[in-house]
């Protein structure tokens, strides 16, 4: 198990979970189209949704 902390200013709190439910509910989109909408479970899907997100924001991040 891996743990992260961090602590964000009260200003990106709304922004990042807007993000991260964004994300999952693409892949709660992803998932129905590909047959199996009950693949992950909810944590599984929250952790997913995180990792996605950081590797976005590691790629723009590249691109600048």
């Amino acid at each position: 198990m891996v743990e992260v902390s961090a602590k964000l200013d009260a200003e990106l709190e709304e922004p990042l979970a807007r993000a991260l439910v964004r994300i999952e509910g693409d892949l709660i989109d992803q998932d129905a189209a590909d047959g199996d909408p009950d693949v992950r479970t909810t944590s599984e899907r929250r952790a997913d949704a995180f990792v996605l997100l950081a590797q976005r924001l590691t790629a723009a991040s590249d691109r600048s």
